[in-house]
């Protein structure tokens, strides 16, 4: 891996390599390595997942799609977590959810989604629960504090530009004086 970072700064590129298309790197002015499986894609368990115990289901009819399924059978799915009383989070966290979420927390301290997408009713308890996942999995995410920065000498320089070209446009528009 360090030779791998060591090729990026020397070459200013991202090597095929470390990118994972290639399974060995070759460069010139460097010797062949293996490349290091590097894996970028966002996992799933880097937030506590809410367990279903603690989840209260109830299945009422659905103004989704469906046809005539939808007026026999109850496919909308309607979940309530208690977000107080889990113990899947610690009191932090909690703290994170609570306000993360207070617009759609009831009275009672009840967090209510309701699925009713899909035709079957498993597929909408799925739906409802991924949801609630990922509701939960944003509000976790503390934002990074914004580091302020000064303009640059060319983002000044056209702002200014901008200016002049809207100021001329203006005058363009008056009445010209014969």
């Amino acid at each position: 891996m360090s030779q791998g970072f060591f090729y990026y700064i020397f070459c200013g590129k991202v090597p095929q390599c470390v990118a994972g298309k290639q399974k060995t790197c070759y460069h010139p002015r460097m010797e062949t390595f293996e490349a290091p499986k590097i894996n970028y894609e966002r996992r799933d368990d880097m937030f506590p997942v809410v367990p279903e115990k603690e989840l209260k289901m109830k299945y009422v009819s659905s103004s989704g799609p469906g046809g005539q399924n939808v007026n026999r059978r109850s496919t909308c799915a309607q979940l309530r977590w208690r977000v107080a009383s889990s113990e899947a989070f610690d009191d932090t966290q909690k703290q994170l959810i609570l306000q993360g979420l207070e617009t759609r927390i009831n009275q009672g301290g009840e967090l209510c989604l309701e699925a009713s997408e899909e035709r079957s009713q498993e597929a909408n308890r799925k739906a409802v629960i991924k949801r609630l996942n990922e509701l939960v999995a944003g509000t976790l995410v503390v934002a990074k504090e914004r580091k302020e920065t000064q303009p640059t000498k060319s983002s000044k320089e056209r702002r200014m530009d901008e200016k002049r070209h809207q100021g001329q446009k203006k005058t363009d528009r008056q009445k010209v004086e014969w």
